[in-house]
């Protein structure tokens, strides 16, 4: 039985995509076939005949002219017994277009698994599991019983009669490499019948061949549109060559998202090294104008084009996305935005802008949650013009072309989540939870007060939780500077009712005063999140923010409370 041998795509197994690119091998070829042929190896065979792919780049219309060399080399005569063959000592590659991809599917990999006519018993005895060697003393002829095949198992999805030319392909090709130094540099790989030639052939015998990730061609070397360069197919993806970037693997989610911007007729044009692995188990893979990133959270790849942008992102650790502010990138390098003059990259974390008057520069946390609302490059504030600065508190001010915005980078945080509790009445649950911020002196800074003691003589309703979310810029509630926060409960089971009660307020000379008051309420339900707390600013002079959420639930008309304050937050929000 043929030992499976599984194509990840990517990972430190033997037959994965490996992590960097390999140093050039001394030898490329298996020990085997060096026994086979004693010429060194040259570069690309000239003589290959091959036919133009059909990819997204506009198709050659003239087919690269052969060297006169490879006619005067004759193929060996086949002896009068010789039973005819499929291909010639040169075969004819049936064009190969390059793979259209989805951006909606998922890449996929293939592993050998045994030919089910390669496991049937025969005449002489079971077969031994398939090796993936060059065959041994290659028969030239088809001699029936006395072919590889009737030895050796062979994978799906080829069958014996393909293996068996495959065999006589090899034997012919080993007679042609004596007295052809084009022919010394292509090599089969039984049990297909492909030739794989030149730098294409090194690159993948460096990776394992026949057990790499790559397993067994499925083309031989294809020449692509313009003679820019060349490329062969395999079960698990395609090699491409170029001058410029040298023979590199394009696999899985690499693959698709090349193909979908255009193969080596994109911006990116070819390959310049292997998939990379990062640090936090990303990949990169660069290409000659430009990269690659597929984040290890998902297999979605996305580009970004050489330039002022990535100089930028690079500048901020983009060379290891895990450890940069702005993370991966989410989308693909957006070259040309509405007004015709801009650039701009979405990433985890923020955004990178480009004006060629003003630079390439990162916007992330408030600004950008601010800046998105206004319109972005499009609003009154125009173009970043520079890195956001901290003024040694936590608070940023970024300049842009027409005026300065200012907040906070860190990620919002959630404040503690509140337990619900009987009170003999509102009233005194009000009284209570009152005091509980007079404890603490300010009522933002007391975070846990109410979670960690509990009232007097209440009892504890379990099934409920509420949970204060975060201060934040709104920016689904119209025109103008909004700031506002969604209190949520959950329940385990219905409830008869759920209510929320809550004040948003501002910091005003030291004191906390209530901008404005809000209430929401729901009927025989689980949840309940209160969408309508919102305050419209009526200028952009920086203002603290916090507020209290009180939660009511009835059930079967007895009730339960709990009252939660999100973190306060400065906005450039005037009152």
């Amino acid at each position: 039985m043929i030992a499976v041998l599984m194509a990840t795509g990517g990972g430190a197994a033997a037959t994965a995509q490996p992590s960097t690119t390999p140093a050039a091998p001394t030898s490329s070829a298996p020990a085997a076939l060096q026994q086979q042929q004693q010429q060194a190896p040259v570069p690309t065979d000239p003589c290959a005949t091959t036919t133009a792919p059909t990819t997204t780049a506009a198709p050659s219309t003239s087919t690269p002219a052969t060297p006169t060399s490879c006619a005067e080399v004759p193929s060996p005569a086949p002896a009068p017994q010789q039973a005819p063959v499929t291909q010639s000592e040169a075969p004819v590659v049936t064009d190969v277009p390059a793979p259209t991809p989805s951006g909606t599917t998922t890449p996929t990999t293939t592993s050998l698994t045994p030919s089910a006519e390669a496991t049937a018993p025969t005449a002489v005895g079971k077969r031994i599991p398939y090796t993936g060697l060059p065959t041994e003393n290659p028969n030239s002829t088809l001699i029936p019983g006395k072919m590889r095949s009737d030895r050796e198992e062979w994978p799906e999805p080829f069958t014996k009669e393909e293996a068996d030319q495959a065999e006589i392909g090899e034997a012919r090709l080993l007679a042609k490499q004596r007295t052809s130094r084009a022919a010394a540099t292509c090599q089969k790989y039984w049990p297909s019948n492909f030739d794989v030639c030149g730098a294409i052939r090194d690159k993948y015998n460096s990776l394992g061949g026949t057990f790499s990730f790559l397993l067994l061609p499925t083309s031989g070397n294809i020449v692509n549109p313009g003679n820019t360069g060349e490329r062969v197919t395999f079960m698990n993806g395609p090699i491409y060559w170029s001058a410029a970037g040298g023979a590199h693997p394009v696999v899985n989610s690499f693959l698709n998202r090349w193909g979908i911007l255009g193969y080596e007729g994109s911006y990116l044009k070819y390959p310049t090294t292997d998939e990379i692995v990062l640090p936090d188990g990303g990949r990169r893979q660069e290409f000659q104008d430009g990269a690659i990133y597929v984040a290890f959270q998902n297999a979605i790849g996305s580009a970004i084009q050489n330039g002022p942008l990535r100089d930028k992102y690079n500048s901020v650790g983009g060379l290891t996305p895990g450890s940069s502010p702005l993370g991966y990138l989410t989308g693909d390098h957006i070259r040309s935005l509405p007004d015709g003059q801009g650039q701009m990259a979405r990433f985890q974390n923020g955004v990178i802008y480009y004006h060629p008057t003003h630079g390439a520069w990162p916007v992330r946390g408030d600004i950008l949650s601010l800046w998105g609302h206004l319109g972005y490059e499009a609003s009154k504030y125009g173009y970043p013009r520079s890195d956001a600065i901290d003024d040694g508190t936590g608070w940023f001010t970024q300049t842009f072309a027409n005026g300065p915005l200012s907040g906070e980078m860190t990620p919002p945080i959630a404040g503690p989540e509140g337990a619900f509790y009987s009170f003999d009445s509102r009233e005194a649950a009000i009284a209570w939870f009152d005091s509980q911020e007079a404890l603490a002196g300010d009522p933002q800074a007391r975070q846990s007060a109410t979670a960690s003691r509990i009232p007097p003589g209440s009892v504890q309703y379990g099934p409920c939780i509420l949970i204060p979310q975060f201060l934040h810029w709104r920016t689904d509630s119209g025109p103008g500077a909004i700031v506002g926060y969604k209190p949520v409960t959950r329940c385990d089971e219905p409830m008869t009712s759920i209510k929320h009660e809550t004040d948003l307020r501002y910091e005003y000379f030291g004191y906390w005063r209530i901008a404005d008051s809000y209430s929401s309420n729901n009927y025989g339900v689980k949840n309940l999140q209160q969408k309508n707390v919102e305050f419209h600013c009526t200028g952009d002079t920086g203002t603290w923010f916090g507020g209290r959420t009180l939660g009511t639930i009835n059930v079967g008309g007895k009730e339960y409370y709990a009252a939660v304050y999100p973190p306060r937050k400065k906005f450039d929000c005037e009152v």
